[in-house]
Formats: C-alpha cells, sequence, structure tokens
C-alpha cells in the first residue's frame, strides 16, 4: 500500500461521492476482505457490495491483491491502495468534498478507531507503569474549546506540524527484522484526529478550569492526566 494517494480527476471523486463507497474503502484500508466478507459485515447483499468494489478498483482506488479458492468459487480479495485520499488542488473549488461526504470519512475514522482499540490487548492500555515497568505512550481525551475562528486556524497549524513530525518518526526509525524481539523494535503506535465546529454545545461549563483547590497536571512521558492539591502561603514557607 502506498501511503498517500491522489484523486486527480473527477471520476475518481465521483466515485467517492457514495457514502457506502467511503465505509468499504475506509475498511479496507485496516485489512483486505472479499465482498462477501464485507456483505456480511454491513448485513447487506453481497451483489451490492461487489458493484461498489468494482468502482473503486475501476477507478483506481481499490485492488485485488490476492485470489483464493473455495468449494470450486474463485474469492478475491480487496485492498485499498493507500491509507489516506488526498484531493488534488487543479479540483478545487469546484470539484471539493461535499459536507455529507466529509461527516461519513469522519465517521468511518472513528469506527476504525474503536475496532483498534477492542481488538488490542489491554497490557496496552495501562496508564501507568507497574513497578518496574515500561512507560506507553497513551493519548486519550475529548476537548471543546470556545474559541475565535483565526486563533483556531493558527492553532491547526501548529498541529499539523507537530503530527508531521509523527510521520517523521518512522522515516527515520532503522530497519528491524521481523524476528527481532527487542522492546521496541517494532512498536505500532495507532492514533486517529477528529475536530470540527459545531452548533451543539455537549459540554456546558459554568466554571471552566481545574478542580477547586487542585491543579492539573499531565504527565509528558504517559499523557496521564492527574489532580494535585494546591497548598496553601503557609505550607510553602514551613
Amino acid at each position: 500500500m502506498k501511503r498517500y494517494f491522489v484523486i486527480d480527476t473527477p471520476e475518481q471523486l465521483k466515485a467517492l461521492s457514495d457514502p457506502l463507497r467511503i465505509r468499504i474503502l475506509t475498511r479496507i484500508i485496516v485489512r483486505e476482505a472479499t465482498g462477501k466478507q464485507l456483505a456480511d459485515e454491513f448485513q447487506m447483499s453481497a451483489s451490492k457490495v461487489h458493484y461498489h468494489l468494482r468502482e473503486l478498483e475501476n477507478h483506481g482506488l481499490a485492488e485485488i491483491v490476492r485470489t483464493e479458492e473455495k468449494n470450486g468459487i474463485i474469492q478475491k480479495f480487496y485492498r485499498a491502495v493507500a491509507v489516506d485520499y488526498v484531493v488534488s488542488e487543479s479540483l478545487l473549488p469546484s470539484g471539493q468534498w461535499d459536507s455529507s461526504m466529509m461527516q461519513e470519512v469522519m465517521a468511518n475514522q472513528l469506527r476504525i478507531a474503536l475496532a483498534r482499540v477492542y481488538e488490542t490487548d489491554e497490557q496496552f492500555f495501562q496508564v501507568s507503569p507497574s513497578e518496574g515497568g515500561e512507560v506507553r505512550p497513551l493519548i486519550h481525551g475529548i476537548w471543546e474549546v470556545r474559541a475565535s475562528r483565526q486563533p483556531l486556524l493558527e492553532w491547526k497549524k501548529k498541529f499539523r506540524a507537530l503530527m508531521d513530525e509523527l510521520s517523521d518518526l518512522e522515516k527515520t526509525s532503522t530497519k528491524v527484522s521481523p524476528d527481532d524481539q527487542s522492546t521496541d523494535a517494532n512498536e505500532l503506535f495507532f492514533m486517529t484526529t477528529i475536530g470540527f465546529l459545531t452548533d451543539v454545545e455537549s459540554f456546558q461549563v459554568d466554571k471552566p478550569g481545574g478542580p477547586d483547590g487542585y491543579q492539573l497536571h499531565v504527565d509528558p512521558a504517559t499523557g496521564e492526566v492527574t489532580a494535585r492539591q494546591e497548598k496553601d502561603d503557609d505550607t510553602d514557607h514551613e
């Protein structure tokens, strides 16, 4: 699989205009699957899924990676051709993804993240290291921030730069053998993010900031958030 695939024709963009195709493509980014497997997973007819798979294949967005014979039937295993799909500037703004497509993309990213959470062994979700144990990079949280548009756009630029640094870690890592059993030789870090402006306020906070009498502390190593009790001035001068 490629890291990126550039959508540079109106036909490719149109092929992804169907929410079901986006869902199928997002699913086969994670792992290969046959039309029958996808139909069972999505609880719909195999003929409908096969039609959309062929459309994705015809426009170069997915491909058959292997075949397997079972009970005299040749099964075709499909896989996305890339992890990320980006739209060429030449198609914008007239070919820009509409809002419903972007909603579906975000929803499918969350479905993938939820599946990865539950299929990963619980040992990887240990927040604090046990005695003598190792520290694991772990990020979690939900934020709702009220702010002006321009500062949010400036923050987004910084966030994208930081994510570029994360991607660069893979470029600079040393290639190792699959047989290497050292602690961090082949570590995988999965992360998904979505963020958007909304007209629905989920968290109606009367008093922003930390809890009274406490300061929130984020461990830079683990990302764990803890509440530290504030000391009064008399205690500090003892």
